[in-house]
């Protein structure tokens, strides 16, 4: 993301001062998803693949954080950074001990983050909104109830890293030019509970190997934005 070379502060005598600032947000939502997997046992042992795929409306939104122009009232500045959804392809590993099964995961994750901002004092308005798919690592673990032989009840958690979206726009106009940046580190974490159906006879020597499939719902937090609106007279 480029420096914008732009900052506020007091106009030459007689003009009046263009608004600046700064802001930061974070958010919490629902998430609602589907996960499928394989496991195989050995004695009190367990390893395992499991992928998952879910909606959510992770929205770190923010308004205004400016030091208002001297001119009329036009000073506006809205920035959003958002998640609609993510998946994740991870292993497992665990060990069961009765009806429990205790388990570590970790794999890799994707999911679209979108960007959007847009500042305006006195003459000018600079905006974006960027939408991208990106990728990165995630890492969990859990604890899994076997309720029925072939139902399974799940309590699961998961530390997610997307990366880093980062833009930055810039507008004159009036004999002012104004500029912002704005940038979010797309990591969050949740925390779920579902339930699993498992492709398995009854009475399996193995109670919890074979494949599932199931659902689960819960709460992620996260997703750090912060944004800098920035903003001069032309040859002050």
């Amino acid at each position: 993301m480029a420096a914008l070379m732009l900052s506020g502060g007091p106009a030459a005598a007689g003009g009046n001062v263009p608004a600046f600032g700064a802001n930061a947000a974070s958010a919490s939502s629902w998430v609602a998803g589907g996960h499928a997997g394989y496991n195989w046992q050995q004695g009190s042992m367990l390893y395992g693949f499991e992928t998952d795929f879910q909606g959510t409306n992770l929205n770190s939104r923010m308004t205004g954080g400016l030091t208002p122009s001297s001119g009329p009232a036009s000073d506006f500045a809205k920035t959003s950074a958002m998640i609609d959804y993510y998946g994740t392809f991870r292993g497992r590993i665990g060990f069961t001990t009765g009806r429990w099964l205790f388990y570590g995961t970790g794999g890799a994750a994707y999911g679209n983050v979108n960007l959007a901002s847009q500042f305006s004092t006195l003459a000018p308005t600079t905006a974006f909104d960027v939408s991208q798919p990106k990728f990165g690592w995630v890492v969990g673990a859990g604890l899994e109830y076997l309720w029925r032989p072939n139902w399974m009840l799940t309590l699961n958690y998961q530390y997610v890293d997307l990366g880093n979206v980062g833009i930055s726009s810039f507008a004159t106009g009036g004999g002012i030019v104004i500029g912002q940046m704005a940038s979010v580190h797309a990591q969050f974490q949740t925390a779920t509970i579902g339930f699993s159906y498992r492709f398995a006879p009854d009475g399996s020597p193995s109670p919890w190997a074979g494949g599932y499939a199931g659902g689960q719902v819960g709460g992620d937090w996260g997703d750090h934005a912060h944004a800098i609106y920035s903003s001069s007279r032309i040859g002050f």
